[in-house]
């Protein structure tokens, strides 16, 4: 699993503050075709559908404690 650091960025560096259905994928450790199910039931909310889904940190830690 990647390590999300308290900005919010994946790994040591980047600046990446919002995440790619790949990003999600591996960080949750399931498939991207899970990311979209997740997405299409409404349990995981992308910031927008335009193109490509991103998802914000707050939302990958809405969805991990609601999963706990």
């Amino acid at each position: 699993m990647k390590n999300i650091n308290e900005s919010g960025e994946l790994g040591a560096g980047g600046g990446l503050r919002a995440f790619s259905c790949a990003d999600m994928a591996e960080i949750l450790q399931v498939s991207r075709g899970s990311i979209y199910a997740l997405v299409r039931k409404g349990r995981l909310k992308p910031l927008g559908a335009i193109g490509r889904f991103r998802f914000s940190k707050e939302e990958l830690g809405r969805f991990i404690k609601e999963t706990r």
